[in-house]
């Protein structure tokens, strides 16, 4: 996040909303003073120990943006090689962010050496392998209770993952800082640059600019009940009750032996 960027960027032609997404890159923030949701990176997998990492200003940055009206949703920087990694992942983002809301899985280089060589752990993934760590992350992200996505840039998103065949399933956040990007790949959120220092109220160093061109599916929620329903087997009801209950029941034309078995019995 934020290496594609560059300073001072252009807006994309598409019109919507402007969020940002901060990590500790970002350092510490006066959620007071931004005037745009976020994205939240909950963490990342080392790129080199493979250990999972809660990003350093994680806990400001959610308390800062909830309290503030500012949090759009939640991001994890992935290493996963295998579907099992994928799945602890997305364990681990619902041991420490609340569920609802959008949660994507961060597909990019895991680390450049000075030459050019991409050595992250991950780094080395086949196509086929990357797109299935990313279908598991979401699957069990989707039933952890988050609405999945996958962020991901267009180079990466055309050689390195099936972007565009998990888009038909899941949110797509693509980065692309040219002047003219390429508009056929799917998406919901454009990432198109990077602010000069300063350039966001409340953050002082450099933060991501991003446009939602989409509007975000909302959350397949259960529906609320609209009735109750009451079975009564092998109970017997004190008399009281059991008169009550035999005046309901002759209300609403229930009949004895078929709905209920009722019967007098000496006090």
């Amino acid at each position: 996040m934020g290496v594609y960027g560059t300073a001072e960027a252009a807006a994309p032609t598409e019109t919507g909303e402007t969020v940002i997404d901060v990590s500790y890159h970002q350092g510490v923030i006066n959620w007071t003073k931004v005037p745009y949701r976020a994205l939240v990176r909950i963490g990342y997998r080392g790129y080199g120990t493979g250990a999972l990492m809660k990003d350093e200003q994680f806990n400001a940055n959610l308390a800062g943006a909830k309290a503030n009206n500012k949090l759009l949703g939640f991001y994890f920087f992935s290493q996963a090689i295998t579907e099992d990694e994928a799945r602890a992942e997305a364990d681990f983002c619902a041991s420490l962010a609340p569920t609802g809301y959008p949660l994507f899985f961060d597909s990019e280089w895991g680390h450049t050496t000075k030459t050019g060589v991409h050595d992250g752990r991950a780094d080395n993934l086949t196509k086929a392998q990357r797109t299935a760590c990313a279908r598991a992350f979401c699957v069990r992200a989707a039933a952890l209770g988050y609405q999945p996505g996958v962020y991901t840039f267009t180079s990466f998103a055309t050689a390195n993952i099936d972007y565009e065949g998990l888009c038909k399933d899941y949110i797509g956040w693509l980065a692309d800082t040219r002047a003219n990007y390429d508009t056929s790949l799917p998406r919901y959120i454009h990432q198109y640059g990077q602010t000069a220092k300063g350039g966001v109220p409340g953050i002082g160093p450099e933060a991501d600019l991003n446009r939602i061109v989409k509007a975000l599916p909302t959350l397949d929620k259960p529906a609320e009940p609209t009735h109750q329903e009451i079975w009564l087997d092998h109970v017997v009801l004190p008399n009281a009750a059991a008169m009550e209950f035999y005046t309901v029941a002759k209300k609403y034309g229930l009949d004895n032996d078929k709905a209920y078995h009722a019967k007098f019995v000496e006090g």
